[in-house]
């Protein structure tokens, strides 16, 4: 009921047609890195996809920072509008896929002990949202933004720069 919901406010809003945007998650688990990339739906939504990919907690802010990036260039744009206010038929067969892809069946496993940083490119400006992890249920379950903490930068950022921006913004997470 949500989802349709939230397909039929959305379709209703104007969105600027142009801009580029590309989505991005950086996850930080006691044991490793999960970068995954999501599809633009408009106005900076996603939607979760099976590209991801796991990095050692060791590595450089250069590897963090290039992965970040090859991650952003992965984002698809969707027809928001071919979407159907179905959840079962568009939305639970990815979440399935990346439930296969992390090896992370429930939503109790994805949130345990996980600081979620958000990297958005729109247009030529990187931001670096940080966020709560509100755990697996209740109303404040999920990640929720921290609005006063977003870092932003410009796209042209080196590799090892925005690795270190990464790092600094998974240190705001709560």
């Amino acid at each position: 009921m949500f989802f349709k919901k939230f397909i039929t406010q959305f379709k209703s809003e104007n969105r600027c047609k142009n801009e580029v945007i590309q989505l991005v998650s950086a996850i930080l688990y006691p044991q490793r890195i999960l970068i995954e990339t999501h599809d633009d739906i408009g106005s900076g939504v996603g939607l979760v996809t099976d590209k991801i990919t796991f990095v050692e907690l060791s590595a450089s802010d250069s590897d963090l920072g290039k992965l970040i990036k090859e991650h952003l260039n992965k984002t698809q744009k969707i027809d928001f509008f071919k979407i159907s206010p179905d959840y079962n038929r568009d939305v639970k067969p990815r979440l399935d896929n990346y439930k296969k892809a992390t090896g992370l069946k429930t939503i109790k496993a994805q949130m345990k002990d996980s600081l979620e940083v958000s990297i958005r490119r729109i247009n030529d400006t990187f931001r670096i949202i940080p966020s709560i992890n509100g755990g697996s249920s209740g109303t404040e379950r999920g990640y929720s933004t921290i609005k006063d903490e977003i870092i932003e930068c410009d796209f042209s950022i080196n590799d090892e720069d925005l690795g270190k921006l990464i790092r600094i913004a998974w240190t705001k997470c709560k």
